[in-house]
């Protein structure tokens, strides 16, 4: 691995993925849309569109501070894809459109960015003689388990299957990469499934992120029926590495490490700080999550963003069994103790969240 191409530099998994790659003595190009974007125009936007814009641009500036060559393009756009491999012999994929709706709107938007785009970057990878891509999915598109049973990546969609639209098209984008064939003018091709992926230096404001800053305050006393998988961004980038290395055709590799609840979350949260997590806490109903999403949507006029995928998680467990990747590939984990002490020492020393 000497000359690298990444897609999606500027967010949370790109970032790191490129610092760890910078470590590594490797001046990855990256792919951007636009190599000098304009400060965001505050009269033109809504005070959410602003802030949004403007966690966008300290990502993309904390990118550009790192060890990077800027090549412009998009993935929607062939020919600059073409030009962005050119000379290159790993890709990592790392650009994805993250859209919470339900309408039609967004459906065609997730197709348009996380399967069209994945295939155009395939072919112009294909097209340009590179040697291996590392496809950056979800561990979503390993599906949700009704029971507390870590799954890995033999799960059955059709009996786990999250049926939301973004985790649908990452599915979809997924399957169709690592069906491509092998041979020798066919890129080695895997892909890495990260679960709900936390850590230090997130310019962008990942969710994780956002609820390890609430858990750390007094006041959060609520808890939910579901189960999920958390992951060090650090982690993260290391496997994507490790996979470029030595990740076979073909294959899924999930990264994930200590499977939680949000109250077992709580108490790891409480006992960096050096407290006790809340006694007494407010189990959240789904029936609760449904009928408010209803009551507000109607008060606003429409349907919230997000809120059927919200409600099927309710009662399953986004739980992973990462022994592929640690047999397979030598993938380890740190202590999520750590992971908690680091995220949440960066979160207040840049006053995020």
């Amino acid at each position: 691995m000497k000359s690298v191409l990444v897609t999606g530099p500027a967010g949370f998994l790109g970032y790191h993925v490129i610092k760890l790659l910078n470590e590594r003595g490797i001046r990855p190009r990256v792919l951007v849309e636009d190599p000098n974007p304009p400060p965001p125009d505050k009269k033109a936007l809504t005070d959410k569109e602003f802030k949004k814009a403007m966690k966008s641009r300290m990502a993309f500036e904390a990118m550009t501070e790192l060890n990077v060559d800027l090549a412009e393009g998009n993935v929607n756009e062939p020919a600059s894809l073409q030009a962005a491999c050119d000379g290159i012999d790993t890709v990592f994929h790392l650009k994805f459109a993250i859209e919470l709706g339900d309408g039609a709107d967004v459906k065609e938007k997730l197709h348009e960015v996380n399967v069209i785009g994945t295939r155009n970057l395939l072919d112009a990878a294909a097209a340009a003689g590179v040697a291996r891509v590392v496809v950056s999915s979800s561990a979503l598109t390993v599906g949700l388990n009704p029971e507390p049973v870590p799954l890995d990546e033999t799960a059955d969609w059709n009996t786990y299957r999250f049926d939301f639209p973004y985790a649908v098209s990452r599915r979809e984008a997924e399957t169709e990469a690592l069906a491509r064939p092998e041979g020798d003018a066919v890129p080695i091709v895997m892909a890495v499934n990260p679960s709900f992926t936390m850590g230090p230096e997130d310019f962008i404001g990942a969710p994780a992120n956002g609820l390890i800053d609430k858990m750390s305050k007094r006041w959060f006393r609520f808890t939910a029926p579901i189960g999920f998988g958390v992951l060090d961004v650090r982690d993260y980038a290391q496997g994507a590495l490790i996979a470029a290395e030595k990740g076979r055709h073909g294959q899924r590799y999930i990264l994930s490490g200590d499977n939680v609840t949000p109250d077992r979350l709580l108490n790891a949260v409480a006992a960096v700080d050096g407290r006790r997590a809340p006694r007494w806490l407010v189990p959240i109903p789904g029936w609760l999550v449904s009928l408010l999403i209803k009551g507000i949507g109607t008060v606003k006029g429409k349907r919230l963003q997000g809120a059927p995928g919200i409600v099927q998680l309710w009662g399953r467990n986004a739980w992973y069994n990462t022994d592929r990747a640690r047999s397979e590939l030598g993938w380890e984990t740190r202590p999520l103790h750590t992971t908690l002490e680091d995220s949440l020492r960066w979160l207040r020393e840049n006053a995020a969240g």
